[in-house]
């Protein structure tokens, strides 16, 4: 993992490992859509339709990493593939 370049963020970032957090900031689902008015989330990973069938489906190491601590946690990150 790389160290953050901005100061403030490193600072928090080396808090956070020295007290073992596993810091991560790749990976992020591309969009969190949320509905008030029936207090619905979701998450969803927009990627090509030619990667679909690929060995990763598109994903990268960083992105299944994330989608599966979102999965622990109770929130499906769902995949659409768009050509």
């Amino acid at each position: 993992m790389r160290l953050k370049k901005n100061t403030r963020e490193r600072k928090i970032q080396l808090n956070a490992l020295n007290d073992g957090w596993e810091v991560l900031s790749k990976g992020w689902p591309d969009f969190m859509l949320y509905k008030e008015k029936t207090n619905e989330v979701k998450f969803i990973e927009v990627k090509r339709s030619k990667t679909k069938n690929s060995i990763n489906n598109g994903l990268s190491k960083h992105q299944k990493r994330m989608h599966k601590i979102f999965e622990c946690l109770g929130f499906a990150v769902e995949i659409l593939y768009v050509d």
